[in-house]
């Protein structure tokens, strides 16, 4: 596989990587947090993925919930689209402590989002985990991309 680069919304408050690796790059994307460039192509256009903390989750999912159907809009456009949670699915349903709203009425509402627009919501123990996992869901994207690429070459 050719080297690929981790795309990064300008906007993401919390970084998972460093923007000074050679392998990151700052880009405003239209939806998600992550992205993937690969073979100098932007996929931006084809995967995203959106990462939240235990309290951005349960305050998107509540009182940002119009903000956040709005790029579940954009997202649908996408090859692929995935939100990855940084706590496990336990501390999840336990809910932010800070919110008025149960943890299991935030889980209802990520598990109906999940059934009507197909989005994975993947629990993660750490951001080391959650670094892991988004690196991981990228690159096996560009994978089956080259697959693909490759096989319409032999065609």
């Amino acid at each position: 596989m050719k080297d690929y680069i981790i795309l990064v919304d300008t906007r993401e408050q919390k970084k998972l990587w460093n923007e000074k690796l050679n392998e990151v790059r700052l880009k405003k994307l239209d939806a998600g947090d992550y992205s993937i460039s690969w073979d100098n192509r932007d996929f931006d256009d084809k995967i995203a993925i959106e990462r939240k903390s235990l309290a951005d989750i349960t305050s998107t999912l509540t009182s940002g919930h119009t903000r956040f159907k709005k790029e579940i809009e954009r997202a649908k456009k996408l090859d692929y689209f995935a939100v990855v949670v940084e706590c496990d699915y336990s501390t999840f349903l336990k809910g932010y402590y800070r919110s008025s709203v149960a943890g299991y009425i935030v889980a209802k509402i990520a598990h109906t989002l999940e059934i009507k627009y197909g989005i994975p919501f993947h629990f993660c123990n750490s951001r080391t985990e959650a670094k892991a996992l988004i690196r991981g869901l990228l690159t096996a994207y560009i994978r089956e991309r080259e697959k693909l690429e490759k096989e319409a070459l032999r065609k």
